[in-house]
């Protein structure tokens, strides 16, 4: 755990459901991203609908401030 001290974390990656947890999970990866200055890569698996897309826009443009 030592080395751990040395190392910059540069990427935070989250793993994206639509579950109620949404809005908390994003969230938080948007914090450790702050936190760590590091960038932020949200994942979702399936398929993209532009009611999914518009749901999760309000949620990230609040880090983009």
């Amino acid at each position: 755990m030592r080395n751990l001290n040395n190392q910059k974390i540069s990427t935070v990656l989250i793993g994206v459901g639509f579950s109620p947890n949404l809005k908390n999970n994003i969230f938080e990866a948007m914090r450790m991203a702050d936190f760590f200055d590091s960038k932020l890569i949200i994942v979702h698996v399936g398929e993209k609908t532009a009611t999914q897309e518009e749901k999760i826009k309000p949620l990230i443009s609040k880090f983009l401030m």
